[in-house]
């Protein structure tokens, strides 16, 4: 997703600034480099004309100051710059009575809350491959949507389940993005610490003749490969657009390294306090039980379009299967 969203500018508006500046730190390590920041809808249409945007994204909250009023402007008004560009509205469970004004104002899509990392990108990349004809006839979606509904209105899926308020919806969102962020600080920490023990393993290696005799002739050799592959994913990182699976997969890669290099790992890390400080920080038992929930809840059919977290995380993605190629190309043998 990174070449996706490198070159897109997004927008966002929210009137709580701890959430929007989440929101835009989480956008900004799936990928994006441009980001703008709005607290209502009027400050928000004002840096819509002046700033070329790509895609805008926002919080239900009022009909008047919220991302359904900037949507209207931005469809309506004569110096909207741009009429049919993706709106992405988020909405908890006590904001989805607002659902038929969003279809009025030609909101592009719908993430209910509470959500986790892979759900936003997902929704980003679907309103951001849209062509153009399919947003001048979103209506046609919605109408496609309603008939669908009307069709199954008798019948409950067997396994609907009931969506949290807004609180508990707020807090299980937060638990989710906020392990996103530090768990992808963690794993960038934990490669650093890995590069820095095979360089002073090969450094070990190249300064005691000993060393070099008793050993495989091909050790070195090894060491060299290591040090690549800690090269090209922390490239990785830098470049950003890793999901929270590629995070977990790459965290693996810890696990291959030969004995002389994780020795010298276990020293480094040890020694570092504030690596040790963000590992105490990372609650996995939270996240665990939130992401559980969440996924079970976006297998409902979105109220906007009928579409599922499924229908997202379905679409291809060369970007992201590029770097599965990547994660699960064979290592350096490991001979301790």
């Amino acid at each position: 997703m990174r070449h996706i969203f490198r070159d897109k500018n997004v927008l966002i508006v929210n009137d709580n600034e701890s959430s929007r500046k989440m929101l835009a730190a989480v956008i900004r390590v799936v990928g994006f480099r441009h980001i703008e920041q709005a607290e209502k809808a009027g400050e928000a249409f004002e840096i819509f004309k002046k700033s070329h945007i790509d895609v805008i994204i926002g919080d239900i909250k009022d009909g008047i100051h919220d991302i359904l009023s900037l949507c209207e402007m931005v469809r309506k008004r004569d110096e909207s710059p741009n009429k049919t560009i993706p709106v992405l509205a988020v909405a908890g469970a006590n904001a989805l009575h607002w659902v038929n004004r969003a279809k009025d104002v030609m909101i592009t899509d719908l993430l209910q809350s509470p959500y986790s990392v892979n759900n936003i990108s997902g929704k980003l990349k679907y309103v951001l491959n849209l062509e153009q004809k399919q947003l001048e006839n979103i209506a046609e979606t919605y109408q496609h949507t309603d008939a669908q509904a009307v069709e199954g209105e008798n019948k409950k899926a067997p396994d609907a389940v009931t969506w949290p308020d807004d609180d508990e919806a707020e807090s299980l969102t937060q638990t989710l993005l906020d392990h996103y962020l530090k768990h992808h600080e963690l794993v960038f920490s934990k490669l650093k610490v890995a590069q820095t023990a095979t360089h002073e393993c090969m450094q070990e290696v190249r300064d005691v003749y000993q060393k070099v005799k008793d050993r495989d002739n091909t050790n070195v050799m090894q060491f060299r490969d290591f040090d690549k592959m800690w090269e090209d994913v922390l490239n990785l990182f830098m470049e950003g657009g890793l999901s929270e699976d590629d995070i977990f997969e790459i965290e693996k890669l810890i696990t291959v390294i030969p004995k002389d290099i994780r020795r010298e790992y276990d020293r480094i890390s040890q020694q570092d306090k504030s690596f040790l400080a963000l590992l105490d920080s990372l609650n996995a038992t939270a996240y665990k039980k939130a992401k559980e929930k969440v996924v079970k809840l976006q297998a409902q059919p979105n109220p906007l379009n009928g579409r599922t977290s499924e229908d997202y995380h379905n679409q291809d993605d060369d970007e992201h299967e590029s770097a599965k190629a990547f994660l699960f190309k064979p290592r350096p043998r490991v001979k301790d």
